[in-house]
């Protein structure tokens, strides 16, 4: 009997649980951080989805320059978005002139939520921007292995975001925080849920804490021994709690996907950019023009006598011989 009643009571659990993920709305970010310097990391950017219609914002991301044309976010930052248009800047988007186009987007073939309700796998897309950044010349490595966590490992790793910073206030500036990363099928405490119980090996957790990414900080890096190891995808809320999840609650977890399960396809469409790129470029002017030479006029055909110098000549020689 009383077997039965723990059962039933985990079964309770697990399907609470469930039902309060949080959904994948990218309107929250970094909680109790501390502004980052944009010098040390120039890759992080801004994705603003605007309206096209209204010409005004619709949704905004956090995503990193792994490439001097190509940005890596999340998929559900730039899902479903037809009909709106979409821009980068370097660092936050608020106060901030200097942006690109978006000209290309790239969502993985599994990113599927309108029919896999249940759990969330592939949430990871590419932006291809008009032209490079004249400011930016040092863009993030994708990073990390599965054995970087073995025996439980724990690293240390830094997560940037833009907007919210506590309860009532909204950032203009980027802000980082300072966070613990577990990998591992039940290194989020709520490893049961539908939502990775069966895509468990694409994702990194933080461990809860006062400082953590908030509602998702969509498409923000994660940065663990200088490389990119993750990017914020979503949050657990793991305690049944109702209601809007609490910021830096203990019961609340960030969940960052593992770019080293999707390096492949990331690597697919940086070399297919590089290759475009080579092919599209206009090839160097190879013929060597030759400097025009102004031909010199030579000393004789400088001075012409004029006949009067040849019959003062011809007086003189007269006068004298005779």
């Amino acid at each position: 009997m009383r077997i039965a009643l723990i059962i039933l009571l985990l079964t309770i659990k697990a399907s609470t649980f469930d039902l309060n993920v949080t959904k994948q709305i990218p309107n929250g970010l970094i909680y109790n951080g501390e502004i980052y310097n944009v010098e040390n990391y120039p890759y992080v950017v801004s994705v603003v989805v605007w309206y096209a219609r209204y010409n005004s914002p619709q949704r905004t991301c956090a995503g990193s320059l792994i490439h001097e044309l190509l940005v890596l976010t999340t998929a559900n930052c730039v899902y479903k978005t037809d009909g709106f248009y979409y821009k980068v800047y370097q660092g936050s988007w608020i106060h901030n002139s200097l942006s690109r186009w978006v000209v290309k987007k790239f969502i993985h073939e599994d990113y599927d939520p309108d029919n896999n309700k249940d759990f969330i796998s592939g949430d990871v897309g590419i932006l291809k921007i008009n032209k490079p950044f004249p400011t930016v010349k040092k863009y993030i490595n994708i990073g990390g292995f599965p054995d970087d966590f073995a025996g439980g490992n724990v690293l240390d790793c830094i997560v940037i975001g833009f907007g919210l910073i506590n309860e009532h206030t909204k950032g203009t500036e980027g802000f980082m925080n300072h966070v613990k990363v577990k990998y591992g099928e039940k290194a989020c405490r709520g490893y049961y849920s539908k939502a990775i119980r069966y895509t468990w090996q694409q994702y990194l957790c933080t461990i809860p804490g006062h400082s953590a990414t908030c509602q998702g900080d969509n498409g923000g890096p994660m940065i663990c021994n200088g490389q990119l190891y993750g990017i914020c995808s979503f949050s657990l809320n793991f305690n049944g709690e109702k209601g809007k999840p609490i910021c830096g609650s203990e019961n609340l977890q960030t969940v960052h996907i593992f770019v080293f399960y999707f390096r492949n396809w990331i690597n697919d469409i940086i070399q297919s950019i590089e290759l475009e790129y080579v092919t599209t470029k206009k090839p160097p002017d190879t013929k060597k023009k030759r400097p025009k030479i102004k031909k010199r006029k030579s000393a004789g055909k400088l001075i012409k006598p004029h006949i009067i110098l040849y019959m003062i000549s011809a007086l003189l020689f007269y006068h004298i011989v005779l």
